[in-house]
């Protein structure tokens, strides 16, 4: 993994599952799971919003 890389993922949120399913107490399986959402990168500007009524055809 590159430098570059690494520096995206330095400010993401994780969220871990970790699971034990048994069976009359013998363990049948682990599982684990990862979720990695990357941080925001809002700049503080207004959204450009699309104008809907340049696609509508006129009569």
């Amino acid at each position: 993994m590159s430098k570059k890389d690494n520096k995206e993922l330095e400010n993401t949120k994780v969220t871990g599952t970790f699971v034990v399913e048994t069976d009359h107490g013998i363990v049948t399986n682990i599982a684990y799971s990862t979720i990695i959402q990357p941080n925001v990168k809002f700049s503080g500007k207004p959204m450009k919003w699309f104008d809907d009524t340049k696609l509508l055809k006129k009569n």
